[in-house]
């Protein structure tokens, strides 16, 4: 008996080490990407364009170089490269493609093949829980420090030491959206020191997004409008990323400051997209 449950032990343990070889969570991705870069931005706003990039992969095959700088671990040269060989190789069936190009960095390979597909885009949530329609994600994490800050000593803080987070994010046929999200810092008073919500709607046809509540615009090349997180890296100081505008989008992150909170709807005239939004949240212009 005990040798029976000894092997079932091992069978499922080699299980599970190779999905997990194999498939890179987002929380790895995470820290991959933050041993690297030299950005300064907070986890948080990484982990809400991980989220959306892994739900709208790029494909391969008619991508260019510009669509492939919006993923992470990618240099504009890496990416012309990239591109240049999928169009001599011809139509990419299989993302092993990437293991084969000699002069790519085995890391580099696996870190940006979940942000990838060989065809039409379609999110994650499409293509493993195709035949479901109600998704439910909850995220929470708390977090303190062992030292005691000087604020805590003296007491200059009205609140714990404890840092949380929490978000639940409700999808319903890939239709219907629902996001909550609170945040408090150490020090702070409330569990709710910072609240953030949003309601979605995407509809095909005309009308083609409705956000209520909080949320963020992508515009041009972002010098008047963008998101407080981006990638742009690239080793031409003199040659300008081309950015790939995102329009209105929900926002599901904990920067208190770049977002826009009130009501946005965007309208589809074939090619042409006309972008409508009202924020009660002031912002410098």
């Amino acid at each position: 008996m005990r040798r029976l449950f000894a092997i079932i032990i091992i069978l499922l343990f080699q299980r599970v080490y190779a999905q997990t070889d194999s498939i890179l969570t987002i929380d790895e991705l995470v820290d991959n990407f933050l041993e690297n870069a030299n950005e300064n931005a907070e986890s948080s706003q990484i982990y809400s364009l991980f989220e959306y990039l892994l739900e709208n992969p790029v494909n391969i095959n008619s991508a260019s170089t510009s669509d492939l700088l919006k993923i992470p671990f990618l240099d504009y040269p890496t990416a012309k490269k990239i591109i240049s060989r999928v169009k001599i190789k011809g139509n990419v069936t299989s993302l092993a493609f990437l293991d084969s190009l000699d002069w790519l960095a085995s890391e580099i390979a696996r870190n940006i093949k979940p942000f990838l597909t060989t065809c039409g885009i379609k999110s994650i949530t499409e293509t493993k829980e195709t035949g479901k329609k109600f998704f439910a994600e909850i995220r929470s994490r708390m977090q303190t420090d062992l030292q005691n800050r000087k604020g805590f000593s003296e007491n200059k803080f009205n609140g714990t030491k404890i840092k949380s987070y929490n978000r639940t994010k409700l999808n319903y046929g890939n239709k219907y959206f629902l996001t909550l999200l609170t945040e408090k810092d150490a020090g702070e008073k409330s569990l709710t020191d910072f609240f953030s919500w949003n309601l979605s709607l995407n509809v095909s046809g005309f009308l083609d997004k409705i956000i209520l509540g909080d949320y963020l615009v992508e515009f041009g090349q972002g010098l008047a409008l963008w998101s407080p997180y981006a990638f742009s890296k690239g080793s031409e100081a003199v040659r300008s990323v081309i950015k790939r505008p995102r329009g209105i989008i929900k926002y599901s992150s904990t920067d208190e400051n770049r977002f826009f909170r009130g009501f946005a709807t965007a309208f589809a005239f074939g090619v042409l997209r006309l972008n409508l939004f009202y924020s009660l949240k002031h912002t410098d212009a």
